[in-house]
């Protein structure tokens, strides 16, 4: 699917697709690999859209839903059934949150995923298709240090994406987000410390859209809202806290724009300066 396909879109308020797209100019795109993850890692910017008419947020879920884990009630669905709730699920935390649009692409992990994907170059067509109608100032996805192989194939191809884009279409601000493992330990200079303070009411609402694998399967409410609350108050031992609640994601413009063309290098030069200082200090504080 390199166009976008009107049957993928959920519009909350029933708009046109133009109309819809439009709203969005300006604004933000989530792009997450499973229902729930933009209302994980994209809290920031659903947010910051909420009750406004422009500058909307609209978000993209990769993945048809399929192999989730389940427990209670869910325990005995199978995948096809699941993946109809979760779908149901991800419109729902779409309407409450007010989103302009909501894509739901559909892909099996086992497409886009791994080294050569079979469906990767077309998710990544797919991505950059939505990213030049949309035109976000914006965008939020998984960090390239995300312990979920299928959240880092959504990154890889949203990257690819936007290199394929020319500059000038290129969004302002392209942060990857925690989901699978904190970015508590990035390097200061690395790391954006995005403020949601203001947004814990509507996280916990959003989140709890996703009843199958917030009861079915993991408490993702008190996990993602407390590491929220726990980031912003370890960020520094010396300085009191300006923000409750904190998410955190690395910049990857450099991933886009250059110097970094390889994920690979990009993650490398990351990981050093935190395995230097970590061996720095403890070389310092060992016992003589």
């Amino acid at each position: 699917m390199s166009q976008i396909d009107p049957a993928t879109v959920f519009i909350p308020d029933g708009v046109d697709l133009a109309s819809a797209f439009a709203r969005v100019r300006g604004g933000s795109l989530g792009i997450g690999a499973h229902q729930d993850d933009l209302e994980i890692m994209a809290i920031h910017g659903i947010g910051q859209a909420l009750g406004k008419s422009t500058e909307m947020f609209a978000g993209v879920t990769v993945t048809d839903g399929h192999g989730s884990p389940r427990k209670g009630r869910y325990k005995n669905l199978s995948d096809d059934q699941l993946a109809g709730i979760r779908y149901g699920e991800q419109n729902e935390a779409a309407r409450q949150g007010q989103y302009a649009a909501q894509f739901q692409l559909g892909y099996a992990s086992r497409d886009i995923k791994g080294g050569a994907p079979r469906r990767g170059d077309e998710l990544a067509a797919c991505i950059r298709d939505i990213i030049l109608k949309t035109q976000p100032k914006t965008i939020y996805t998984h960090s390239p240090f995300d312990l979920h192989e299928t959240h880092v194939a959504v990154t890889r191809a949203t990257i690819q994406a936007l290199q394929s884009l020319p500059a000038d279409k290129r969004p302002q601000n392209i942060y990857g987000c925690e989901v699978w493992g904190s970015l508590d330990w990035l390097n200061p200079a690395h790391k954006v410390q995005l403020d949601v303070s203001p947004y814990i009411t509507l996280w916990k609402k959003l989140i709890a859209c996703h009843d199958s694998q917030a009861k079915g399967s993991k408490n993702y409410i008190s996990a993602t809202i407390g590491r929220a609350f726990a980031n912003a108050t370890y960020q520094d031992p010396r300085k009191a806290d300006k923000a409750k609640a904190i998410t955190l994601a690395v910049d990857l413009r450099p991933l886009v724009d250059g110097p970094y063309m390889d994920a690979a290098r990009f993650v490398r030069d990351h990981l050093e300066p935190f395995v230097a200082e970590t061996i720095q200090r403890a070389e310092l504080y060992a016992p003589k």
